[in-house]
């Protein structure tokens, strides 16, 4: 048998690219139009210490427990400062830097204060990275991690 083929036209073929091209751009439309509205994730990060870095006074301080671990760098912290193993401070997501927050390790009782001074964590379900001597005075650093209550105890101003 010969080779069965289609052939078409240079017009064709331009016109099937437009169709297709046209298709692609109304079902996306027509995708924003019904979907559901996409959820929200949480606060965005921002590393700078702009107004809207600061929570408004009607935001509870609102207590977490998950885990922790504990990092030294030889860099600079998301809010500027020199990271520095032996000050007491962490890396936190989302509260302002300057933050001061106790933080208890629940496997046993120790708790020290530190203050927020740069982003994180960024592994897994992590919810604050505290300093080498953060971390000491936890208890943790031969276990690396531990499971945490982070308190607010005052925010900058």
């Amino acid at each position: 048998m010969d080779n069965i083929g289609l052939k078409l036209s240079r017009n064709a073929v331009l016109f099937l690219a437009i169709a297709l091209a046209c298709g692609f751009a109304s079902f996306g439309a027509w995708r924003a139009i019904i979907a559901p509205p996409a959820a929200k994730t949480g606060p965005t990060i921002k590393a700078s210490k702009a107004a809207t870095d600061r929570p408004l006074k009607s935001q509870p301080r609102q207590t977490q427990t998950g885990r922790t671990s504990w990092y030294s760098l030889n860099s600079k912290t998301a809010n500027g400062e020199q990271m520095d193993e032996y000050a007491m401070t962490a890396a936190h997501r989302s509260l302002p830097f300057g933050t001061r927050l106790e933080v208890e390790n629940l496997d046993n009782g120790r708790s020290v204060t530190v203050r927020v001074n740069d982003r994180g964590p960024f592994v897994g379900e992590r919810i604050i990275d505290v300093s080498k001597a953060a971390a000491k005075g936890l208890g943790m650093i031969v276990d690396g991690v531990a499971t945490v209550r982070i308190s607010p105890q005052s925010e900058i101003k």
